[in-house]
């Protein structure tokens, strides 16, 4: 019997050629849906494709199933044995570390990250460290305050937070004449909700590719030629420029996507 992984390779690998199908039967669609003429040899194709997919979904389901009651009597085995939790380590306990704005009193100006201020005194002077100027940097401004990384690069100060860097972190060039930002898409990207009934619409806003309902609750799978991906009812998806699509939850698109107006025109 197969395992679990080769069956899903296997449903992939057949999700990328029905993508390619349904792309390939695209012309034809004005004279009859994908799928549906028995004298069509691509539409041939996409019911067989679809049937051997379906078949895989089944055996995923059986084997998912078997794979659970094997868990839970490997578990029940256990039952007996319960270990008590041990205390955690003091050196295991999550370290808070903080960055810090230094200024010293020739206008030189730097980023330090430390666990305590005593951290940055060390690559100053006795006389100087009642002269620093020092600001802490709120979490919250972390991703949104940049250092040049590199050439033409930057980057913020919350991936900085993210590496095991220590001390000084990043300082001021008096000789960049031009200021740097991070970089923002050239154009606005269409989106869409899917609140778990606008098929048709879904199905318009993906095309050339293809959004097909699963056999799981309200899903539904898309099927593009850098893969496929699943969405849930109170998901949105985004189409780029490039014709290109993504989907997120509502916390993630709000915290990725600013809406900067309503539009007149509703599209029906």
């Amino acid at each position: 019997m197969r395992d679990i992984r080769t069956v899903k390779k296997e449903k992939q690998r057949l999700f990328m050629i029905l993508g390619d199908l349904y792309t390939e039967h695209k012309p034809l669609d004005n004279k009859h849906p994908a799928g549906k003429n028995t004298e069509c040899e691509t539409c041939q194709q996409i019911v067989k494709c679809s049937d051997v997919i379906a078949k895989l979904e089944k055996e995923l389901l059986s084997l998912q199933a078997k794979k659970v009651k094997s868990e839970k009597k490997a578990l029940a085995s256990l039952e007996y044995f319960e270990p008590a939790p041990k205390p955690p380590r003091r050196n295991s306990i999550k370290k808070k570390w903080s960055i810090y704005h230094v200024k010293t009193k020739e206008g030189k100006e730097y980023y330090y990250r430390v666990l305590t201020k005593a951290g940055l005194f060390k690559d100053f002077e006795a006389g100087e460290k009642s002269s620093l100027n020092l600001t802490l940097i709120p979490e919250s401004d972390w991703e949104t305050t940049y250092l040049e990384s590199g050439k033409n690069g930057v980057v913020s100060l919350l991936t900085i937070s993210l590496k095991d860097m220590t001390g000084r972190v990043g300082e001021k060039d008096y000789s960049q004449i031009k200021s740097i930002k991070a970089c923002t898409r050239k154009e606005s990207e269409d989106f869409i909700y899917y609140d778990g009934d606008n098929h048709d619409e879904i199905n318009a806003f993906c095309e050339p590719f293809p959004a097909q309902r699963t056999k799981k609750g309200n899903k539904l799978q898309i099927v593009t030629k850098r893969g496929s991906f699943s969405i849930e009812p109170n998901t949105y998806l985004t189409k780029n420029i490039l014709g290109r699509l993504d989907s997120y939850d509502k916390e993630e698109f709000e915290l990725l996507y600013e809406i900067a107006e309503k539009k007149a025109w509703i599209s029906l």
